[in-house]
């Protein structure tokens, strides 16, 4: 007789909870998801029957620094705007990478499917099996008995974990920087022995080289800039405000930087997660003066590439002096990348390392700057 009674309750719940389900019509909005048996934490607030989910990375091969785009897909839901973006980087399984979430592309939303994308960058080298993602979605078409309401969230997985992996390859070693050597030329003898300007005068007139037409070809040579450093000082005389901007519009980027390194010198907290916010801030300013001082591109986002740049674009020709600075600029940012991504937080001696390095690259540069 109690078997009997409990079935009977069964009965009754069930079909209380489908008059209930059918008078307030099909369920098509996360509103109407029941909290009832809904998993605790982070749910994704899909619905759908036979939800199916897939990740995606591309490229599948990188180099120690770079990202690679992962992509996740949300497939047979009916609420594909309404579906919640997984919070990766909180997540245990994630820890291996760096991850930033990107903005939807124009096709994230579709019918009956959601996308999301980011930007992975791992945090050391070798084969990295991307996790299996579990994501609990709410089914409408599955009736629980009222004892068992958690049985209308059912999970869907991404993939078998390490379907999908990503090869990370250790950065190449940079080639060291060899000083030319100095180069001694030997004076003939007869320019040697000059020892005065009236000497080479008197030496040039007595060879006969030292002419009238050659006084007037010596003119010429030296007319045109003489010329042409007047028209400029007659422009800046009459233009002061136009040649004070210029040259505040240089050293205003310059002046910039050496304010938020004096800044993080003074003010810097102990706290790990306020060093390596600082770190990321150092590289967006240190970028961002590139790009007013020297005009950086903005494809140029690594330390190779933007040393590369200023070899080949900003610091042409490259002398000595200028590789020196270009290679100065590539520590750094490879310096930055390397504590950002590192297992370990930054401590203050490798954030302070890191100042010291900034602050080398802006002298380096400037000094560059001025000797042009």
């Amino acid at each position: 007789m109690r078997s009997l009674g409990g079935l009977v309750v069964l009965v009754i719940g069930w079909a209380v909870g489908a008059v209930a389900l059918g008078a307030q019509g099909p369920i098509r909005s996360r509103t109407q998801i029941p909290e009832v048996g809904r998993p605790a934490g982070w749910f994704s607030y899909a619905i759908g029957s036979r939800v199916q989910a897939r990740f995606q990375a591309e490229p599948t091969e990188i180099v120690l620094g770079e990202a690679f785009t992962l992509t996740l897909t949300i497939a047979s839901v009916v609420n594909p705007a309404e579906v919640e973006r997984p919070p990766l980087r909180d997540w245990e399984e994630f820890a291996d990478f760096q991850i930033e979430d990107v903005p939807d592309p124009p096709d994230a939303i579709t019918v009956q499917q959601r996308r999301f994308v980011y930007r992975v960058r791992p945090r050391r080298a070798g084969t990295f099996p991307l996790p299996a993602l579990e994501i609990a979605y709410f089914d409408p078409t599955i009736r629980p008995p009222a004892n068992k309401p958690e049985l209308a969230f059912p999970r869907t997985f991404t993939d078998v974990a390490g379907e999908v992996q990503v090869t990370v390859r250790p950065a190449p070693p940079q080639p060291a920087t060899v000083a030319q050597p100095l180069i001694l030329v030997e004076l003939p003898p007869t320019l040697s022995s000059w020892k005065s300007p009236e000497q080479l005068s008197r030496s040039l007139r007595g060879t006969g080289q030292w002419t009238q037409g050659g006084l007037w070809w010596g003119i010429g040579i030296a007319f045109p800039p003489i010329v042409a450093l007047s028209l400029y000082l007659v422009w800046r005389s009459n233009n002061p405000d136009a040649a004070r901007l210029a040259q505040l519009r240089r050293q205003r980027a310059a002046r910039r930087l050496l304010d938020a390194l004096q800044h993080w010198e003074t003010h810097g907290d102990t706290t790990a997660h306020t060093f390596d916010a600082a770190l990321a801030e150092l590289r967006r300013e240190m970028q961002q003066y590139l790009h007013d001082r020297w005009i950086l591109p903005a494809t140029a986002q690594t330390g190779n590439e933007i040393a590369n740049f200023l070899q080949s674009t900003a610091l042409a020709p490259a002398e000595a002096p200028a590789e020196v600075a270009a290679e100065v600029v590539r520590q750094l940012f490879a310096m930055i990348d390397a504590l950002r991504f590192a297992p370990k937080p930054c401590s203050p001696e490798q954030f302070c390392s890191c100042l010291r390095q900034a602050e080398s690259a802006l002298l380096s540069l400037e000094a560059q700057a001025c000797s042009r």
